[in-house]
């Protein structure tokens, strides 16, 4: 793991940069531009990340645990796998996300646009998610045990297999379209 010796990059223009298995953890990267940035495997644990632009970043594998990622712009990433657990993501965009195998064990979504995401196999047991958009997203094998949910928006989801906050299996949903 490379570690970087400044941490206080806020607002940075970081745009695809070559950041794989680099420790930021409880770095400052608030409003930084990481759009297309390469942090595979990278350690972004407690980091602040208010505000930054992540879309279309290629984050398989890193560990956001506890992160800040509060109004985070993760549109099209690839967080397959990734470890997000506790991590703030409220009014964070994950607009077609691929979310496959990911760990948001107690995370907070309030409010997130997860419209299309794939969230197949990722673990959302205990997870905030009230208010969150998720029309059209993919949610097969899913833990959502525990989970709250007032308000969320499943329109056009696909809950095939996933377990749902009452212990009970869904199997598809068919909510009505979201106001």
């Amino acid at each position: 793991m490379r570690r970087i010796q400044r941490k206080a990059l806020a607002n940075c223009d970081l745009q695809q940069a070559d950041l794989k298995r680099v420790d930021l953890s409880y770095g400052d990267l608030r409003n930084a531009n990481l759009r297309q940035a390469q942090l595979e495997q990278a350690n972004l644990e407690h980091a602040d990340l208010l505000g930054a632009d992540l879309s279309d970043a290629l984050l398989q594998h890193a560990s956001l645990c506890s992160a800040n990622l509060l109004g985070v712009d993760l549109s099209r990433s690839d967080l397959s796998d990734a470890d997000l657990s506790h991590a703030d993501l409220s009014v964070a965009s994950l607009f077609h996300t691929n979310l496959r195998g990911a760990h948001l064990f107690c995370a907070t979504l309030l409010s997130a646009d997860l419209r299309g995401a794939d969230l197949s196999q990722a673990d959302l047991g205990e997870a905030d998610l009230t208010g969150a958009d998720l029309t059209g997203a993919t949610l097969h094998g899913t833990n959502l045990g525990g989970a709250a949910l007032r308000g969320a928006c499943f329109a056009e989801a696909d809950l095939l297999g996933a377990i749902m906050p009452d212990g009970q299996l869904a199997g598809a949903a068919e909510s009505p379209p979201c106001a």
